[in-house]
């Protein structure tokens, strides 16, 4: 008679196999499921058109002061530096199409004083 106990080995189960088919399953699942569009922004974007924008209409007023005290308004030199001269010029350059409040940039040169 033997007495000595048996080693019984205990059954297994391959889990490789099975995780390989529940990936497979899975992105099965992932490609052939459709979305759902419900939260999605809907953008509406604005039309262009084929009329250009107006030069003056965001271009901002030039105003140049040289060294000498002649003003230039765009560039354009004035015949004299009176202040009659320079508003009619600045009222010739704004015109209507600039809008109510049009922009304006000074520019003068550096004077170095020693």
């Amino acid at each position: 008679m033997n007495l000595r106990p048996r080693h019984r080995e205990d059954p297994e189960i391959n889990l490789i196999s099975m995780i390989d088919v529940l990936l497979v399953l899975l992105i099965f699942f992932m490609v052939s499921t459709t979305f759902n569009q419900e939260g999605r922004v809907k953008v509406q974007l604005p039309q262009s058109s084929d009329t250009p924008i107006p030069r003056g209409a965001h271009e901002p007023l030039v105003i140049t002061v040289t060294a000498e005290g002649n003003y230039r308004v765009n560039e354009r030199t004035l015949i004299n530096s009176s202040p009659d001269t320079l508003r009619a010029a600045l009222l010739k350059e704004a015109g209507a199409d600039r809008g109510p409040s049009p922009f304006a940039r000074m520019r003068a040169p550096r004077i170095k004083r020693w």
